[in-house]
């Protein structure tokens, strides 16, 4: 025997005890069970019920129960969850009436607003207002205005008679504006009837970016870039996808993206008042001539400096070797330096003081011994790290070679070993041996060529005690 639930039918078997003939019986499926809950709901885009919570369970609470009648706009239901099978089981008592028309009250005929989409709009009282004997043109369209005749309800309703007309561009006053890589085609013109600035959409699509590589050259480094002129970020479409395609030689040049600096020769020309040194690799090219430090600097973003020599008798100038950076330009400077402090709490924690003097940094052992560690050739040093900030972006740093390391790549290592990083920070790691006992000097410097680079000069302090 199978007995009978809300969703299945039943069957129950006998067999006959003289013949053994078998009878099968069905039984009808059983009525689904559960509390209901009479009143109106709220539909979806659909028009479909709106019965459950955000987890998709039924919710009780979205039927109004104080309502007993169907309205214009909603019907009257009866919703429950079944007991056994736990669907939503949905009843309408009475479908809604929808707004009425009364035939024997004067209807509005008329032109109303309209949105872009032809869709009448109310004023700011939340009124439809419109223009008795109006017809449609560009901004309006032809409606009948109504109230709805059913008892109870006093809403407006509009039904359109003519929709809104399209604009009429005035002649002579129509652009067009081609696709370009991020944006679709368009036009603008003045309408003819309304006299408003129109833009539409064309048919033609954004066209998205043309990539190429593109080598470094004296003032600019190597990148990808669009053949249309557009200010890449690197996070655009197809992007990463082009990068892949690039050489290895490529990509280290993208990803340093540093120009190559002039390469100036020869005499510098005065002409009308202005100077121009020839550079090997890109031509003639703009200078500032210093009569007291006989230099010449670069006007461009690269601000590189030459020296020369001036001949006493004729005058003539002749570029010599390539200087230091631009003195006009700012330097690097240490915004912040600290211990780096792991917090695992490692024996780096809590060994050494920091602190800081112009270009030179200085680091104190404590009492606590800063940790040692023996390399395979038995030679014992202690190492120590550092968070340092200069002021610039982290992937904007270039070291100079040394014995130490510089770990400036990985944020989620500078989080290990501050508590509070930021996108400029990053690790210095040291030895007490190698600073000696005259300190070590690293050059940083600004991959942008914005500042000036800065020595700076790490000394460290033993504690004999």
């Amino acid at each position: 025997m199978i007995p009978a639930d809300c969703q299945t039918e039943g069957l129950t078997l006998s067999v006959c005890k003289v013949c053994g003939d078998e009878k099968r019986t069905i039984s009808k499926k059983l009525n689904h069970t559960g509390i209901a809950t009479k009143g109106w709901v709220e539909v979806d885009e659909k028009g479909n019920y709106i019965l459950t919570d955000k987890s998709g369970k039924f919710d009780a609470s979205k039927i109004d129960n104080t309502q007993t009648a169907a309205d214009c706009e909603h019907d009257l239901i009866e919703a429950f969850e079944c007991d056994t099978c736990n669907k939503i089981q949905v009843k309408v008592i009475a479908k809604k009436l929808g707004h009425r028309i009364d035939s024997t009250k004067d209807v509005i005929v008329g032109s109303i607003l309209c949105d872009e989409k032809g869709v009448p709009q109310k004023n700011s009282e939340g009124k439809y207002v419109v223009t008795k004997g109006g017809k449609s043109d560009c901004q309006h369209a032809e409606v009948k205005l109504f109230t709805c005749a059913n008892e109870g309800c006093k809403q407006e309703e509009v039904v359109v008679l003519t929709e809104k007309l399209d604009h009429t561009p005035k002649a002579n006053t129509t652009v067009v504006y081609g696709a370009t890589c991020n944006e679709e085609g368009r036009k603008t013109y003045t309408c003819a009837t309304c006299n408003e600035k129109i833009e539409e959409k064309t048919n033609e699509k954004a066209l998205g970016h043309n990539y190429a590589y593109e080598a470094a050259t004296c003032i600019k480094g190597a990148a990808i870039v669009c053949t249309r002129g557009c200010d890449l970020k690197g996070t655009e479409a197809g992007y990463d996808d082009f990068y892949k395609t690039l050489t290895g030689d490529q990509k280290t040049a993208v990803d340093k993206n540093t120009p190559l600096g002039h390469d100036f020769v020869g005499t510098v020309v005065n002409k009308n008042s202005k100077y121009y040194a020839l550079c090997r690799t890109c031509g003639e090219k703009e200078v500032t001539f210093d009569s007291k430090a006989n230099t010449i600097t670069s006007v461009d973003t690269l601000k590189e400096v030459w020296a020369v020599t001036v001949d006493a008798k004729t005058g003539v100038i002749t570029v010599g070797e390539k200087g230091e950076v631009d003195s006009e330009k700012t330097p690097l400077s240490i915004t912040s330096v600290k211990a780096g402090v792991h917090q695992s709490a490692t024996p780096q924690a809590n060994n050494i003081t920091v602190s800081s003097t112009g270009k030179t940094v200085t680091v104190t052992e404590t009492a606590e011994k800063v940790g040692a560690t023996t390399n395979p050739n038995g030679e014992t040093k202690k190492f120590f790290c550092l968070v340092l900030d200069l002021g610039i972006a982290k992937d904007k740093v270039k070291v100079s070679a040394g014995d130490y390391k510089i770990e400036a790549d990985d944020l989620t290592c500078v989080d290990q070993w501050t508590t509070s990083s930021n996108g400029n920070q990053f690790l210095v790691w040291l030895s007490a041996e190698k600073c000696g006992d005259s300190g070590i000097t690293i050059t940083f410097s600004d991959a942008d060529n914005v500042k000036a680079p800065i020595d700076i000069t790490f000394n460290f302090v033993a504690n004999n005690a």
